[in-house]
């Protein structure tokens, strides 16, 4: 059938306007979206030096339902409120602009719209590191280890205990030092290296730690102090365990309610940190 041509010109605009590449300048109804380009920044574990690299989206339509989910795994949020999406670690924090220490809100992880205020220490070591342990002098609280819940991070002239376990927080370092009565570490300061299953695999067993190095103070023996050789033990409800042998035999080293308890009180041995307040972080 032959279609008159006033006809056919009207089929051939109708067909325009529902093609996003014919949409016109200005107009609202269009659906693509332009590349854009984003910047990733990959922070160091204690070198003090960082990388970045940037990466340009393709265009996309935006259209629902196509399968292409663009939406970042690393956050999570709830869309009704319309409130940005919480970061889920410290160091995201960091990479969405929390540059100074404070109180953060967080996500936890795999447990959707819930949401804990931690303390965050973005300013020693690149930063990025949650707080779960500080000690208050002379404190008689109980409950005090990897899987206890004790005290808030606001309070910082009371012990403090963030349930790291129960939270299932994702880490695969410590860092450790003393304070004078806050949260952030003023000296002797060293972030250890451990598994990424740390706080699951080693409730009731030892694990040596795979690599530290002192971020803070003048002690630095080579090797490291002894007393932070060994850790594990995270079943523990009365300190996060710190020692220079593998059994536990009984002992009750490491940082407590009231204080590190390291045996020694020499560099070499118990990193000057012996008798004095603790805090101790996770990333």
């Amino acid at each position: 059938m032959i279609r008159p041509p006033a006809l056919a010109s009207l089929l051939t605009l109708a067909a325009c306007a529902r093609n996003p590449a014919f949409q016109l300048a200005g107009d609202d109804s269009a659906s693509t979206t332009l590349a854009v380009t984003t910047t990733t920044t990959t922070l160091s574990s204690g070198t003090g030096s960082s990388s970045t690299s940037e990466t340009t989206a393709a265009p996309t339509t935006g259209l629902a339902g196509t399968g292409d989910d663009t939406s970042s795994s690393s956050s999570t949020g709830e869309p009704s409120t319309g409130e940005p999406a919480a970061p889920i670690s410290c160091g995201q924090a960091r990479e969405l602009g929390m540059l100074t220490s404070g109180l953060q809100k967080l996500a936890v992880p795999n447990q959707p719209g819930v949401t804990i205020e931690v303390w965050c220490e973005q300013e020693i070591a690149d930063g990025g590191w949650m707080l779960v342990g500080r000690s208050a002098k002379e404190s008689a609280a109980t409950g005090f280890g990897w899987t206890q819940d004790l005290g808030d991070p606001a309070l910082d002239d009371q012990p403090y205990s963030l349930d790291a376990v129960g939270l299932g927080l994702p880490m695969s370092q410590i860092l450790i030092g003393a304070h004078a009565g806050g949260n952030r570490p003023i000296d002797n300061v060293y972030a250890l290296t451990v598994a990424t299953d740390f706080l699951t695999a080693y409730a009731d067993q030892p694990t040596k730690v795979i690599n530290f190095f002192k971020v803070l103070g003048d002690c630095d023996p080579p090797g490291g102090p002894t007393m932070l050789r060994w850790v594990g033990y995270t079943d523990l409800t009365d300190r996060f365990r710190l020692r220079d042998l593998e059994n536990e035999d009984n002992g009750s080293f490491g940082l407590r309610v009231d204080g590190f308890e390291l045996n020694y009180p020499f560099c070499i041995q118990g990193a000057d940190l012996d008798d004095r307040q603790g805090v101790i972080f996770v990333r």
